[in-house]
């Protein structure tokens, strides 16, 4: 649905062509409302993809307005301005939905950098739903997360499954690769065919040739009988080497002549085998870094690296982590005939302030672990056990290679809690140094490490 522009509700004549003009090179069309039964009434029959929101109106309390636009589900974006400087106030509005508050009076430059900021999200998000309606109501099965990135991910997923083109998948170990390549399988014209997942880091170097391309009896010691390779066994179908980075260099040679020419020769015979198979590859290292050490060959890199796909972690898919766990938390209550039916509060601000190291997986065993030690209605944070170092604390950083860097959330984090304590707690004050919003600055505060 097409936008009606920027919807300006404020009781100032003056204050209101003000803002106007200062919008204007934003290049929105601008409706004004000085009243908030106005506004009400023009929202009845459009739908803006911001609204310009003051707080005190002279029939209504912005605050009714916000709260009506989220129960009517309204698909746009809302910035609150109010002359009231109480945290109190600011937090409320954003609890209620709102994406920034403005404190009166507003500098130009700071209310154009906020509505271009809520004009971005509101195009991100219906950019998410374009692709939901491309890939269908549903992602693939096995699959959970409504994130834009999941999103953009199944839809990218559902256009290479028709395809024949190798797919390089990188991500993360936990984040769900392999669920990828059987998407992309199941999704296509090879379905009905074998999808054979080989783990190439588990192995062993001298038996490669043989486990991927079969041997006939006595082609060496142990050899007691004929075998059928794992590519032979994909024909027709998807082979899937995860950790690929993992073969050495004479079988990656082996492997490049294979997707060169489409035949294999088994172990010790002496004629040659064509074979179609459709090769999906996967890995959590960095494949051209490992490329530019000689670690893996650059024309393989070439043949294999024709459709790149990343797996985005668990810690940069918001609040995809309560959907997986609540699915999982489902799962497992049923398994284990427990009560548990939802994540409670107190659980949800946990999950979301985690990093997640160990992403889909991790989660997975801390859900499954909660469920068998405890029982009740609602899984609480005290139902679950984290590590001791979960990624949030200091001293962690001394176990990885490079301790002197820290993460970038925790640089944000140090850096918000020392202009706080600069400010003597004011808020707006410490935004005000750090330029940002200060309702960024509410956000961070609510989901900050415990």
């Amino acid at each position: 649905m097409k936008s009606d522009g920027l919807l300006l509700v404020e009781d100032s004549e003056s204050t209101a062509m003000l803002y106007e003009t200062w919008l204007g090179p934003l290049g929105e069309r601008i409706t004004i409302a000085n009243t908030g039964s106005r506004a009400l009434a023009w929202l009845e029959r459009h739908t803006p993809s911001v609204i310009l929101l003051d707080m005190h109106l002279p029939d209504m309390e912005g605050m009714d307005i916000l709260r009506l636009v989220r129960q009517r589900e309204l698909s746009c974006e809302v910035i609150v301005i109010t002359a009231d400087t109480s945290h109190l106030l600011a937090s409320r509005a954003v609890h209620e939905g709102a994406q920034d508050f403005l404190v009166k009076p507003v500098d130009a430059e700071r209310l154009r950098v906020s509505v271009s900021n809520a004009l971005r999200t509101h195009k991100l998000e219906h950019l998410a739903s374009d692709l939901a309606a491309q890939m269908g109501a549903a992602p693939p099965a096995g699959f959970c997360g409504s994130s834009i990135q999941m999103r953009a991910l199944y839809h990218t997923l559902r256009l290479v499954a028709h395809s024949d083109a190798p797919v390089f998948i990188s991500g993360e170990s936990g984040t769900g690769k392999e669920l990828c390549a059987r998407a992309i399988h199941d999704h296509g014209k090879r379905s009905k065919q074998a999808f054979v997942a080989v783990n190439c880091a588990a192995m062993p170097a001298e038996l490669v040739e043989s486990q991927l391309f079969g041997h006939v009896k006595g082609a060496f010691t142990g050899a007691v009988a004929h075998r059928v390779g794992l590519t032979e066994e994909a024909d027709g179908g998807t082979l899937f080497l995860d950790e690929v980075t993992e073969l050495t260099l004479e079988a990656q040679s082996k492997l490049l002549r294979f997707l060169q020419t489409g035949e294999i020769t088994p172990v010790g015979a002496s004629g040659r085998k064509h074979l179609n198979c459709r090769v999906v590859c996967a890995t959590n290292l960095d494949i051209r870094h490992q490329v530019e050490k000689g670690l893996f060959r650059e024309d393989l890199f070439y043949r294999l690296h024709v459709v790149p796909l990343t797996v985005p972690p668990l810690r940069e898919r918001g609040e995809d982590v309560l959907e997986i766990g609540n699915e999982l938390l489902q799962r497992y209550s049923g398994r284990e005939n427990k009560r548990f039916h939802a994540l409670g509060d107190s659980a949800r601000q946990l999950l979301l302030t985690y990093h997640w190291p160990g992403n889909i997986r991790e989660l997975e065993n801390i859900i499954r672990h909660a469920v068998v030690m405890h029982d009740a209605e609602l899984l609480e944070a005290a139902h679950i056990s984290l590590p001791e170092n979960n990624g949030n604390d200091v001293e962690g950083n001394a176990d990885r290679p490079h301790p002197e860097i820290l993460p970038l959330w925790q640089v944000e984090q140090e850096a918000i809690e020392r202009a706080l304590n600069l400010c003597q707690g004011n808020v707006g004050r410490a935004a005000e140094l750090l330029q940002v919003a200060p309702s960024t600055l509410y956000r961070r505060l609510r989901t900050r490490p415990p």
